[in-house]
């Protein structure tokens, strides 16, 4: 497995497009997202990062996400936590 893929410290709407390319050149490989320096995710990423999960779902490949208490609560107050932490599955 590749080495994971850090989140930076503020995930808003500028991290948005590197975030996303990131993860596109990854794609067909199982994918860690690390966020645990990650102080704050902005609806943009957390989209991007919804989108990843369903595409690598659909590959049947594997993808996690490894995060803070705090990204647990923006991703809760966003509506996607139950998506992304793998608690309900993505539609």
């Amino acid at each position: 497995m590749s080495s994971p893929l850090g989140l930076p410290a503020k995930c808003d709407t500028a991290a948005a497009d590197l975030l996303l390319e990131q993860i596109k050149s990854r794609r067909g490989a199982p994918l860690c997202i690390d966020a645990q320096g990650c102080s704050g995710i902005g609806a943009l990423c957390a989209a991007v990062l919804l989108a990843a999960k369903r595409s690598w779902r659909s590959d049947a490949v594997a993808f996690s996400l490894v995060g803070t208490a705090e990204l647990v609560a923006d991703l809760t107050l966003l509506g996607v936590a139950d998506s992304l932490l793998g608690m309900e599955p993505v539609k």
